[in-house]
C-alpha cells in the first residue's frame, strides 16, 4: 500500500543520510582526486498543482532535484 511504500522510502533515505559523509569530509576526501563528476537530474513526482515548491519551471513538471558527486 501507499503507506508502506512511503515508510520504506523514508527509512531508506534516513539510512543513506546516516551513512553519507558530511560536506567537510567529502571535500577533504575529494581534494586528492584527479577530477570529480557532478551531475543532477529531476526525478518526476506525483503532485497536485497547488504544491508549487516541487514544481520545476525548466522542466514544466513537478519533481525533486537530485545532485550526485562521484569520482571516476
Amino acid at each position: 500500500g501507499t503507506t508502506t511504500a512511503y515508510r520504506y522510502v523514508t527509512e531508506a533515505v534516513e539510512l543513506l543520510a546516516a551513512l553519507a559523509p558530511g560536506l567537510t569530509d567529502a571535500v577533504r576526501t575529494t581534494s586528492s582526486k584527479a577530477y570529480l563528476v557532478l551531475d543532477g537530474t529531476l526525478l518526476p513526482i506525483d503532485r497536485i498543482a497547488a504544491d508549487r515548491p516541487s514544481f520545476s519551471g525548466k522542466h514544466k513538471r513537478h519533481g525533486m532535484n537530485v545532485q550526485v558527486l562521484a569520482d571516476p
